[in-house]
């Protein structure tokens, strides 16, 4: 992944891949998301899927930009069918944006997935910020002299308004914030210190896991073909928060609408189904 390979600007077009995702892996994401082994049956996660995307905008903006941050702001994913275990996808992309904000760059994309057939599988469109550091207001370093340490924010307990239900509870660790992030180089999500330089307190779990979060708790009754959502990531989530998860139902009796909500009280990310 080189500065000269890899722009960013709009129209620039990602290289075409073919993605496997297997069980194996599927499984590892899901235990650090604390999403239920065997929830997906034989197909893929999309939100797995949907993270691609997350990954090669990063490629661009640390070859050429190795002094940035960089946030999941949002996204828009839209399943056509059910894709199956191990199905090999084209995957395909390009920025059609890259706009002016208070904190930086806003980064705009949009992605495809095909089956061998050339059948059209998924839609992703995500926003990251490009997190300027001069333009963020940094915290001074932890109190804790350990912050790897599991002294962790239980899930809170929500006052539900009317309409609303509790679908489940999850609590994040820096052990699972770690394993999801990998050997990522946006360390935004694993160094302490990095993080706090972009006035986060702790390193921040990545967004696309909270979006794994949110889809999975929309199926909470069942799997579904397909489906169109949108996702905000509306406020941090550390990687020792707890969070509620929260949702309500449409006219047709499916969960329209899920939140999650955070230690202080206060929503995290959320998520509207489109269709």
């Amino acid at each position: 992944m080189d500065a000269i390979a890899y722009r960013v600007e709009p129209g620039f077009a990602f290289p075409t891949e073919e993605l496997i995702v297997e069980e194996e892996r599927q499984r590892w994401v899901h235990a650090c998301c604390e999403i239920p082994h065997g929830f997906y049956q034989d197909r893929i996660d999309p939100a797995i899927l949907a993270a691609r995307p997350i990954k090669v905008i990063g490629h661009a903006l640390f070859a050429n930009y190795t002094d940035r941050g960089y946030v999941h702001t949002e996204s828009r994913i839209k399943q056509h069918a059910p894709i199956p275990m191990g199905t090999p996808i084209t995957f395909n992309g390009k920025f059609t944006a890259v706009d002016d904000h208070k904190r930086g760059w806003m980064m705009h994309g949009a992605f495809t997935y095909h089956d061998p057939a050339g059948q059209l599988l998924l839609e992703v469109w995500p926003m990251a910020l490009m997190a300027d550091q001069t333009k963020m207001r940094p915290r001074p370093p932890a109190a804790t002299s350990d912050p790897y340490s599991d002294m962790l924010r239980p899930p809170p307990k929500v006052d539900l308004e009317p309409g609303w239900e509790l679908l489940d509870e999850r609590q994040i660790s820096p052990a699972k914030c770690l394993g999801y992030s990998g050997n990522t180089q946006n360390i935004i999500h694993t160094n302490p210190a990095h993080a706090q330089k972009f006035g986060y307190r702790m390193p921040i779990f990545a967004g696309n896991g909270m979006v794994q979060n949110l889809i999975q708790a929309m199926q909470k009754d069942g799997l579904q073909d397909s489906f169109d959502v949108h996702v905000r990531m509306l406020r941090p989530v550390h990687w020792d928060d707890g969070i509620a998860i929260i949702g309500r139902r449409g006219s047709n009796g499916r969960i329209a609408e899920v939140r999650a909500v955070g230690p202080e009280g206060k929503p995290t990310n959320d998520l509207v189904r489109l269709d």
